[in-house]
C-alpha cells in the first residue's frame, strides 16, 4: 500500500481517537430527567462519570425565585405542596439537606454550586461502594464498568494503530510497505470493535437494566451519539485500509502493480 493509504489510516485513527476520548471522558450517556411543578432534578450517566443537578423553585407560584444547586434534595420551609412532591425519586439521604428559610439567607456564591459546568456537580461513577449496593445497582455499574474499560483498551489499540502508520511510513523496507496494512488495519479494526462493544452495553443497560426510574424519563445524551460516529468512521477506515491494502500486495505478488525491492518468502 502506498504511503498516502497509511497516512489515511493515521487521519482515521486519530479522528476516532479524539471523538472515543471526548465521548468517555462525559457523563452525557444516559439522561434521566424528572420534573414536577416544583423542582426539575437531572443525572447524566457515563462510563467513567456521573453528574448531577437540581432546579428548585422556592416562593409562590408564578412569582418563584430558581436556584441551581448541585445536590439532589430540598425541604421547602415555605412553598407549596409538600416535600414528599420534592423528594419523590430522590436519594435524600446522599445530600445535604437545605431549608427556604436558609436559602433565603445565603449569597447566590454559596446557594449556588462553584462549577464551572452551569450547576452540574460530577464525581467518579461507578464506585462501588456508593453505587453498586442492590442486584439492580450492581447490573447498571457493571455495564458501564465493562464499557469503560472496552474504551480504554479501544484507545490503546487507536494509538498503536497511529504507532504502527507513522513507522511504516517513514520505513525504507518495501515488505513493510506492502504487508503493514494488516497490522494498521487490523489494530483499527480491533478498537473499533471495542467500540461497538461499549456502545451496545451502554444501549443495552438503557433497554434493560435501569433500576432508578422512579417515574422519571431517560434519554440518551450527545456522548453516546458522538460514540456512534466514532465507531462507524472505525469501522468504515478498517474496511477501506484493508480493501486497499490487500488489493495492492496483490498486485505486488503478480507482477501488475510491482513495489522496487519487495519479494515475498
Amino acid at each position: 500500500m502506498q504511503t498516502r493509504g497509511y497516512l489515511f489510516a493515521l487521519v482515521a485513527a486519530l479522528a476516532v481517537s479524539i471523538m472515543q476520548l471526548w465521548a468517555m471522558r462525559q457523563a452525557g450517556w444516559i439522561i434521566w430527567t424528572k420534573e414536577s411543578k416544583i423542582v426539575q432534578s437531572s443525572i447524566q450517566y457515563g462510563p467513567l462519570r456521573t453528574c448531577s443537578k437540581l432546579v428548585v423553585h422556592f416562593g409562590a407560584e408564578g412569582t418563584q425565585s430558581t436556584h441551581e444547586l448541585g445536590t439532589a434534595s430540598a425541604v421547602l420551609a415555605n412553598g407549596p405542596a409538600s416535600t414528599s412532591e420534592v423528594l419523590a425519586g430522590i436519594n435524600a439521604s446522599a445530600y445535604p439537606t437545605f431549608t427556604g428559610d436558609l436559602l433565603s439567607t445565603l449569597s447566590d456564591r454559596v446557594a449556588h454550586p462553584l462549577d464551572k459546568d452551569d450547576g452540574w456537580v460530577c464525581r467518579p461513577f461507578p464506585q462501588t461502594d456508593q453505587d453498586c449496593n442492590s442486584d439492580g445497582d450492581r447490573a447498571f455499574c457493571n455495564a458501564f464498568l465493562t464499557a469503560g474499560y472496552s474504551l480504554q483498551f479501544s484507545g490503546v489499540l487507536l494509538i498503536g494503530s497511529m504507532i504502527s502508520s507513522l513507522l511504516t511510513i517513514f520505513s525504507t523496507s518495501a515488505m513493510n510497505k506492502v504487508e503493514g496494512y494488516r497490522v494498521v488495519g487490523g489494530m483499527l479494526g480491533a478498537a473499533s470493535l471495542l467500540g461497538i462493544v461499549a456502545f451496545a452495553i451502554v444501549h443495552d443497560a438503557y433497554k434493560n437494566d435501569w433500576p432508578y426510574l422512579f417515574g422519571a424519563s431517560l434519554s440518551l445524551g450527545a456522548a453516546f451519539w458522538v460514540q456512534l460516529v466514532a465507531w462507524v468512521v472505525g469501522v468504515l477506515s478498517t474496511i477501506g485500509v484493508l480493501t486497499v491494502g490487500f488489493r495492492a500486495e496483490r498486485g505486488a505478488l503478480t507482477g501488475s502493480a510491482p513495489v522496487n525491492g519487495y519479494t515475498r518468502v
